[in-house]
Parts: C-alpha cells; structure tokens; sequence
C-alpha cells in the first residue's frame, strides 16, 4: 500500500467512517470501443455531488457519514444555473466559481459545436463522490445507471472523479458502465487510486481533487483537456491503463 493511499484511509476513517476499506479489485472489465469520438454520442457521470436547484432534485444527504449513494439524472440540455452542488470539502471551493470544473457538460456541447464530438447523450448523471460504504452503490445505483447508459445507446461514457474517495466511486461506477458494454473513460487526479479499484480505463492530471478540468472559467484549456483525453483513451488496447496528461495547475 502506497503513502498516499495509507494517508487517504486513515484521514476518511478519522473523519467519517471508522471501518473504512478501499476496494480493490483484480478483474478488469472492458467494453471495446468502436465509434470515433468524432461520431461518438458522449454520455457524461460525475461524482461531485451536483442536483437540480429549486426543488428539482432532492439534495444529496451529506451529514450521513457513509455518503448517499444514490445518483441524480439530468436532461442534457439544463444549464449551468439550475445546477447546485453538495456541500463538501472536495469540490465546493473551484466548483461553486465554475461547475464545469467537476460536471462539464457544457465543455462536451461545445466540443460537439466544434465538430470534434458527435453528440452528447440525452442524459447525464452525478453521484455524490464521498461514499465509503459502497454495498448499495455496487447492488443498486451503478448498475441503474449502466442500464440507462446503454438503452441510450452512449458510445462512450466520461466519467469525471472529484474528491479522492470519489474516485473510488468514480472507479465503480465505470466498472458498471463496462460490464453494461458501454465504454468508459475516468478523468481524475490520482492515479494510484485508480488503478487500485481496477478502473478500465483513466486519464489522470496534475490538478486539485475538487477541480480535475482545471482552472475555473478556463473554457479553452477545458476544451483541450477533454480532446487529449478522449484522444489517448482511444488508442488503449486493453483492460486497466492510465495515461498521465502534462496539464498542471495555474494560479488561484
């Protein structure tokens, strides 16, 4: 076991869940990728905890210490001010100034504007990443979600990890997208943890845990993370690689 993951576990059960345990898991899965991106229809999951203002959306329940492992669905075409984010340490700081650093959907429309994407799915999903007792995620919620994903007919799936136990949840949730035969690539910050969950395939960058797409407001650089990102998950040819991209943080 790594420093960093030592670190990790002993912060959540301090904070949170005494009994705490990483998952990790040694089978792989891994659904082909067919369609080029440029024809792909994108569906996207976070795992920063975003829901629906106005009563729309129940709010994610933060106070239980072993997180809510239930997902929100959206229509892909609500806007960025209908959104509203749980109050958690790992993405409420960058993602209250810019919700695309956790949840850009509007990042992928503007790739499809650009004709460098095909589409993006009629639906969109968020978890909320801080969920330490996953039993009801793995039975229930992800495997709701990869159905959905697949009777949508998603080519490909991104699934963006905010917060280091979001990635665990992130991890998951791709694993259940795979097993679905829907492919998926996982945006994150830490590789390490990745790769101990047994993600199918990451990108992993040089940024804050709450902000993986980067500087808030930065829709270009945004932009250009998502197409290096889909451009190197292409060219994997088997179960479980991570690629490191040179994106760094600037700033703020």
């Amino acid at each position: 076991m790594s420093e960093a993951i030592a670190q990790l576990i002993d912060s959540v059960r301090s904070q949170w869940d005494p009994q705490f345990e990483l998952v990790h898991n040694e089978f792989v899965p891994w659904a082909p990728w067919h369609t080029p991106v440029s024809s792909a229809k994108v569906a996207l999951v976070s795992t920063g905890g975003v829901y629906l203002k106005k009563g729309l959306h129940q709010a994610f329940e933060t106070e239980n210490p072993y997180g809510d492992a239930s997902f929100r669905e959206f229509p892909s075409v609500v806007v960025n001010d209908d959104l509203d984010i749980a109050e958690t340490a790992a993405n409420s700081r960058y993602a209250r100034e810019d919700i695309n650093v956790i949840f850009p959907l509007e990042r992928l429309y503007q790739l499809v504007d650009s004709g460098y994407v095909g589409s993006v799915a009629p639906f969109a999903y968020s978890f909320m990443g801080q969920i330490t007792r996953p039993t009801s995620l793995l039975a229930n919620y992800a495997p709701s979600v990869a159905y959905r994903m697949k009777r949508m007919g998603a080519d490909v799936a991104l699934v963006v990890a905010a917060g280091l136990v979001g990635h665990q949840t992130a991890g998951l949730v791709a694993r259940a997208i795979e097993l679905a035969g829907v492919p998926t690539v996982v945006l994150g910050t830490s590789r390490e943890l990745l790769e101990a969950v047994g993600v199918p395939r990451a990108v992993v960058v040089r940024h804050p845990e709450g902000a993986p797409m980067g500087n808030p407001g930065n829709a270009g650089k945004h932009q250009y993370l998502l197409r290096e990102l889909f451009d190197a998950a292409w060219a994997f040819e088997g179960p479980g690689l991570v690629a490191e991209l040179g994106f760094a943080w600037s700033g703020q």
